[in-house]
Order: C-alpha cells, then sequence, then structure tokens
C-alpha cells in the first residue's frame, strides 16, 4: 500500500444558508461569556485579580498554579489547599456558579465552593450552599455524583441536616476537563428551583434528604466563602483534588443558551483528518468532528453530486466520525450543519480533497449463504445479503480490488407453538410438518411428531439439505396441589385482602368471580377453584379484634425516693408483641436498655445517680395483631433531684 498519495485540507469562507433561529457554530467560532450579572470572575491565569463586577478579594492557602482549560488554571491538592473570598459570597436569592475543572482523583468528597458558618471542631455547620462531587454517598446514590448542599445543626453537636440533592443521571469521571455549573432560584427558600449543567448538557437533581433550612439564612451566622474547599476545619476541609479554571459566579440565573456559550467558549468546535489511507485503488479519510455542537445534526456531502455520505449525525458535547469511503478520482467533501429546532444550515468552512491515482485490478466472486449464518473471508465473519470489497497488494505494490457478492439463502421454516403444560400424570403431543429433509429433536427422535410426559425445554432441529433451523418450546408440568386458606383474624376497621393465581377460575362466597377479594367483616367464607387440571372448594373463617393500644409518656420524674414520680416508664393499656427501650445522654451514650414492658428506669447508670439533666429515649414496639409491622416513639424526658 502507498503513502505517496497525498491529502488536503482547503479552507474557504462558504456563506451559511440563512433560515430562522440560532445557526450552528461554524469551525474554531468561539462565544462570548456572559458579563451580565458576573460578580466573581477568577481566570487564574497568575493572578488572583476578581474580574467580576463584585468588590471580593482571593487569599490563596496551599493552592498552587498549572496548566488550565485555558492559559492557567488552580491547583488543589486534595488534603488541606484552599481559598478564601472576602467578604463572604451570600447564597440568598438567585445565582449561578460556573466552573472547568479537572479531576486527578476521585476518593473522597471534592467541593468547587462552599458558604458556610464552620463549627469550630466537627463539620455540622450552617451552609447557604456546598457545590461539589461526592466520592460516596450512599443516600445521595452511591458513589461519584454531583451534589448540592444546604446545611443546619443542632448548635454544633448533635445531627446535621437540611436540604439535599444530587444528579443521578451523571457519574462523574476524573482525568479529564468538565464544565460544570449549577443555577439556583429562590435558595433561601424550601422551594427553590435547581438546574445542572455538566459539558453542554442539563442534569435534573433529586432531592434526598428534605429538612427547614431557614436558620442557615441568618445573618447573625459567620459565613465563610471558599473555591476548592468546603471549609479550612481538617479533616472536614473536602479539599478538591485537581484542578479549577475560569470560576464565575453569576447574581442571577444564567439561561440555557448562556451556559452554552461558557462550554463553547473553550470547546469550540473543530475538524480533524483522523484517519487517512492512500493506495494504488483509490483514497478514504475519516473526519472527525470535535466537540459537535448539541441539537446540532451534520452531514457528509460529496461535492461532485452533493450526494449525502453516510447517514446525518447528531452533535452533543462529543467527537462525530465520518468516512469517505474508498475514492478513484480526485473528489472534494464538505461537511453541512443543520439546528433540529430550527433548521437553520451552515456549511462548515473546510473542503476534504482526496486525489488518488488509479491502478491495479477488480475481480468479482459470488457466494451463498443461509440467512443469519456468517461467512470468514479474510479473517472477517460477514452475513448475507452483503457486498465486501477488499484488497490484496499485487507484486506492484498496488492494491487489487476483490469485490464478494454474498446472497442469502431462505432457511427452513419450523415452530413448535407457544410455550405450554400438561397436568401430572398426563402427557402431551409435539409435532411439526413431515416434509423436512432431515429432523432431529434433542430427544433423539426424528420422527416429525414426540409424546412428552416430563416438564422441561424440548428442541427440535429441521434441514432443507442445505439450510438448517430451529425452535424450541418450554412445557410445564401441573401438579395436584391444592390452594389453601386459613383461618384468620384482623383488627376492627382493617381489611384482608387475598390473592390468588389469576391464572385460575375462581367463584366466591361473596359472589366475585375476580382472583383478588377483600374481607372487612367476621364470618365463614368460602371459594370455588377450576383449574387447568380440577374443581374444588376451600372454606375458612374470619375473626375480628380490637387492637387499639394507648400509650403516654411522661416527659418529667424525680429519683428521690419520697415515693412520688421516682421511676421512668411509659403508661400503656396494653400488652405489646415487641418492646424496646432505650435511654440516652446528651452526647448519646447509652445508660438505660430493657426489652421487659413493666421495667422502670431509675435514673442511675451501672448503680450510680446520674446528674440532673434533660435525657432522650426511643420506644420501639410491635402491638398486637399487627403481624410484622413495627413503630417508634422518641422524645426527651428531664430528671430532678
Amino acid at each position: 500500500m502507498k503513502f505517496f498519495d497525498f491529502i488536503f485540507i482547503l479552507l474557504s469562507i462558504i456563506a451559511p444558508v440563512l433560515s430562522f433561529g440560532q445557526c450552528p457554530n461554524d469551525l474554531n467560532q468561539t462565544s462570548s461569556a456572559p458579563t451580565n450579572g458576573q460578580i466573581i470572575y477568577y481566570s487564574f491565569d497568575g493572578n488572583t485579580t476578581n474580574q467580576g463586577t463584585g468588590s471580593y478579594t482571593a487569599t490563596v492557602s496551599g493552592a498552587t498554579y498549572g496548566p488550565g482549560i485555558f492559559g492557567q488554571g488552580m491547583h488543589f491538592d486534595g488534603i488541606n489547599d484552599y481559598i478564601k473570598i472576602t467578604p463572604y459570597v451570600p447564597l440568598v436569592s438567585n445565582f449561578t456558579i460556573a466552573s472547568w475543572v479537572y479531576v486527578d482523583n476521585l476518593t473522597q468528597n471534592l467541593a468547587i465552593f462552599a458558604t458556610r458558618d464552620q463549627c469550630p471542631t466537627t463539620y455540622r455547620g450552617y451552609s447557604q450552599g456546598e457545590f461539589r462531587i461526592n466520592y460516596y454517598t450512599a443516600a445521595s446514590g452511591g458513589p461519584n455524583r454531583i451534589r448540592y448542599v444546604i446545611n443546619t445543626h443542632q448548635n454544633c453537636t448533635g445531627y446535621s441536616a437540611g436540604d439535599r440533592y444530587y444528579v443521578p443521571n451523571y457519574l462523574y469521571t476524573s482525568g479529564s476537563w468538565h464544565f460544570i455549573a449549577i443555577s439556583v432560584q429562590g435558595n433561601s427558600t424550601d422551594s427553590r428551583i435547581i438546574k445542572t449543567y455538566v459539558d453542554c448538557q442539563q442534569y435534573s437533581m433529586t432531592h434526598y434528604l428534605n429538612y427547614n433550612t431557614s436558620a442557615a439564612f441568618s445573618f447573625t451566622n459567620n459565613n465563610k466563602s471558599y473555591i476548592g474547599a468546603a471549609s479550612n476545619i481538617l479533616p472536614w476541609n473536602y479539599t478538591f483534588n485537581g484542578t479549577i479554571d475560569e470560576f464565575r459566579i453569576y447574581n442571577r440565573v444564567l439561561t440555557d443558551a448562556e451556559m452554552l456559550k461558557l462550554y463553547e467558549k473553550y470547546k469550540p468546535l473543530d475538524v480533524d483528518i483522523d484517519k487517512y489511507i492512500g493506495n494504488c485503488a483509490g483514497d478514504s479519510a475519516v473526519i472527525e468532528i470535535i466537540n459537535s455542537q448539541k441539537d446540532v445534526s451534520y452531514y457528509l456531502y460529496d461535492s461532485t453530486n452533493q450526494q449525502i455520505i453516510g447517514s446525518a449525525q447528531i452533535g452533543g458535547c462529543t467527537s462525530l466520525f465520518f468516512s469517505t469511503g474508498l475514492v478513484t478520482i480526485p473528489t472534494n467533501f464538505y461537511i453541512k450543519a443543520t439546528n433540529v429546532n430550527s433548521a437553520c444550515q451552515i456549511v462548515l468552512d473546510t473542503i476534504i480533497s482526496l486525489s488518488p491515482n488509479y491502478s491495479g485490478h477488480h475481480y468479482y466472486d459470488t457466494l451463498e449463504v443461509c440467512k443469519g449464518d456468517s461467512l470468514n473471508i479474510r479473517g472477517n465473519y460477514y452475513t448475507a445479503p452483503n457486498i465486501i470489497v477488499d484488497t490484496l497488494i499485487d507484486i506492484s505494490g498496488c492494491d487489487s480490488i476483490l469485490n464478494t457478492n454474498l446472497t442469502a439463502l431462505p432457511i427452513p421454516t419450523v415452530s413448535l407453538g407457544n410455550d405450554t403444560a400438561y397436568c401430572d400424570g398426563d402427557s402431551i403431543l409435539l409435532s411439526i410438518p413431515n416434509n423436512y429433509y432431515s429432523i432431529v429433536w434433542n430427544t433423539g427422535s426424528t420422527n416429525s411428531s414426540i409424546f412428552v410426559n416430563t416438564a422441561g425445554t424440548f428442541w427440535v432441529e429441521v434441514s432443507d439439505s442445505i439450510c438448517t433451523n430451529s425452535d424450541s418450546i418450554e412445557v410445564t408440568k401441573l401438579s395436584n396441589e391444592y390452594i389453601s386458606i386459613n383461618d384468620t383474624s384482623f383488627c376492627n376497621g382493617e381489611t384482608w385482602v387475598i390473592n390468588l393465581p389469576s391464572s385460575n377460575s375462581y367463584l366466591w362466597s361473596t359472589g366475585s368471580t375476580s382472583s383478588q377479594v377483600i374481607i372487612s367483616d367476621s364470618g365463614s367464607y368460602w371459594v370455588q377453584i377450576d383449574d387447568i387440571c380440577k374443581k374444588y372448594t376451600e372454606n375458612f373463617g374470619v375473626k375480628l379484634v380490637d387492637c387499639s393500644c394507648m400509650m403516654a409518656v411522661p416527659n418529667v420524674f424525680t429519683p428521690n425516693n419520697d415515693g412520688l414520680n421516682d421511676f421512668f416508664y411509659p403508661i400503656i393499656n396494653c400488652m405489646f408483641d415487641e418492646y424496646h427501650l432505650v435511654i440516652f445522654n446528651r452526647w448519646g451514650k447509652l445508660l438505660y436498655e430493657t426489652f421487659n414492658q413493666p421495667d422502670k428506669w431509675d435514673g442511675k447508670y451501672l448503680g450510680n445517680e446520674v446528674p440532673q439533666g434533660v435525657y432522650f429515649y426511643l420506644i420501639t414496639y410491635r402491638q398486637p395483631n399487627k403481624g410484622a409491622i413495627e413503630a417508634e416513639r422518641s422524645g426527651s424526658v428531664t430528671l430532678y433531684r
């Protein structure tokens, strides 16, 4: 194969075909980033000067400059690096955060930006917003999820809560640049509207934890803002592990079109000749469209006859590949782009020219293959119908073109019908026509029919002397088992839903003929069951019982041995089927536990009196006649001495 044939790219300006709406981008056409409402913009090109309209300063702690998506970016070590923004950025109303990020390793939670009131020694602080990539949180959909958090806490002790969101339909991967952005409308309300963007795609967020967050927006909180971290308190800083570049915050919600501009500014459309093959019989090229535009269809045209080569491909942040195929005469190709929403078209300003030198020979052959089968031709398998063009190098070093026409032979038709069943003790006949060249069953029989009295999968293979075909059937044995419905009882006001197999016929004592009935009264019932093998009647009884149970729990007790209110215990007017009482102090230490309902707590731990104060209890129980349904009761009790 000779490589002295040549290919060149001729750049020319071709006027776009004007239509209505937004036209596709041309090659290397860059968008302008929106500036309206841009309060923070750090390009990180050797400095931390805010190029936005806000009066904010950046203090770098540990982070260093490195290669970015455009120029330099800010690299964080994933341990203790951060950039503190002064004064803090309030995330109260509407805003947009956008940045390009490159993750080195995703082995921990990585914060892109956060505004929060950090507790002194724990991560349980207030936060107005944390935009980050989660390494792993089971509640947030698993690993590598983009997450948005608004946090509240219990005076820096106990549990933290708030609102949690994550993107369910995108898994973040390390080792490449991505544009990540979030827009929030009405952040201080629990009805906020959130949109998330990765590259040129918008993704919805799942709201998986929902608590009142009004306390997070109090102006008395000591809020701080960080880029590349959630705080400066180790080990809860969530320092970014990688590079952040072109970081922006807007005091408004950007539109989808503005988000695309931010992406396309640093990822413009481009074209490259990814692969070139030259030989004596012709030339071919594979054209790669890099950073294809969302909602745009791309077509490859032969400029000689204005014919489309191959199929149209839809863009969307990724590379698309078009093959010119083998050409034997000088040929030009061009690419046309069409916006699928507006029908506006342009011709990309690149022409691909192929100028092959022709020599060698053409050879033709026709082969037959059964439909569905394949044939190995020079190491590759092909199915019919098909035309295969291959090459051989002749003694002159040029290609000889081999043209092979594969034609498909029809295969014999055979059908055993739908899966079937038979009653225990009977048999079933499986049969096909007796007009085939050969018949073979999996039982070894060569007859046109067989009797089956066992369950399993049965198949038959037939042939017309050239091609073969087969079919299989699943045979199920129906047993003589009877459906049994036991007598039962349930609580007043409840119902009992009985579901039986829908394959049978039924007649209930209530007059219903459905496979499902709902019982709400006590009494004697029967159902007549007619399955494929037999008919019989099942009788059963129902009893209603009173299941009401009341429980009252005091909130104060005085274990001072005066005979009045010396013990803590719930007052219950029934005996639970299951009962469990635990009592904790304010630091979560277990002080008392019992599974015995009549037991009482005397205000002691390991025989010593606990100090006066507030303690917390949790009661889990299962009421009588409630089956496996459990309930719980929790609260606090004050101990006075």
